[in-house]
């Protein structure tokens, strides 16, 4: 049975966001698992409205420590049912925190429940490579080529948790949280300000490109 297909996209102002990236991948995805015809519905909701004073202190994240994350051969494409990822985010909201980082079979960072995940080191942008086991999410990409506009050194590596929490900064990206700082890690405080000084450049030229 071939799974169900989706994007999330987010309607802003009369717009929708980054409509052409969202369709290349669906159609992407739909080539991957060879569908050929299918029924395609398309719905608008109310998101909730996230804080700007979340973007200020920073997003609070946990380690989901019961389950790991889809294997690379499903963890790239956005299927329905997707149970890993509504776990971790049930985990996140029992110990009262914004999102939960998922880990791979090898014990190293993948992505969250709902985002991408980076980190700042020294200056440098580090992200994991797909081939761990993540989504290559539209706002990823995004800030990946914003990054290097910016003339920021970009490393896309494994990361692991040691150097996850030696990181100087931490922020998340998806098409509704655009990018978010984060403050803390299962309680931990993360960087000496939020958002810090390469994750607020990011936000600045991420916002202004929306503008356009």
């Amino acid at each position: 049975m071939k799974p169900t297909l989706f994007e999330t996209l987010q309607f802003h102002s009369g717009r929708i966001l980054f409509l052409r990236e969202h369709l290349e991948r669906l159609l992407r995805s739909a080539g991957h698992f060879k569908i050929k015809r299918g029924r395609v519905r398309i719905t608008l909701e109310a998101y909730p409205y996230i804080p700007p004073s979340l973007y200020k202190r920073g997003a609070d994240l946990v380690i989901a420590r019961s389950i790991r994350n889809d294997p690379p051969s499903k963890s790239r494409f956005k299927t329905l049912p997707r149970q890993m990822k509504e776990m971790a985010a049930g985990e996140a909201k029992r110990k009262k925190a914004d999102e939960a980082i998922l880990l791979n079979k090898a014990g190293r960072v993948t992505e969250c429940s709902s985002s991408n995940i980076f980190l700042v080191k020294n200056k440098n942008l580090i992200t994991p490579p797909l081939s761990e086991g993540l989504l290559d999410g539209i706002t990823r990409q995004e800030v990946l080529k914003i990054a290097r506009q910016l003339k920021i050194r970009v490393r896309v590596q494994p990361i692991s948790l040691k150097e996850l929490f030696q990181a100087d900064e931490i922020f998340i990206t998806s098409s509704l949280k655009e990018i978010l700082p984060v403050r803390s890690i299962d309680k931990k405080k993360m960087g000496d300000q939020v958002p810090g000084r390469q994750t607020h450049r990011l936000m600045k030229a991420y916002a202004k490109n929306l503008r356009r």
